[in-house]
């Protein structure tokens, strides 16, 4: 709903680029106020070691480390 109210022109939203970027590629949206963007944040990903981890989790794993990248504070 944030992404419909932004590109109909009715305010500024912040939200992580994933959910934005293809909205920003396509010109319907356009990013302001970078400057007080964070860029201090990060993700962790929590889950129970087992013998043999499910094929969904670690594709959402690999997702997430290409996302993220070799960031400060990854721990694999």
């Amino acid at each position: 709903p944030l992404i419909r109210i932004a590109m109909r022109g009715f305010g500024v939203i912040y939200l992580p680029s994933i959910l934005v970027q293809s909205h920003i590629d396509q010109g319907e949206l356009v990013p302001v106020l970078q400057d007080y963007a964070r860029k201090d944040m990060w993700l962790s990903a929590v889950y129970l070691q087992r013998r043999h981890n499910s094929a969904a989790l670690r594709a959402l794993l690999d997702f997430l480390e290409t996302r993220v990248g070799d960031k400060p504070g990854l721990k694999k």
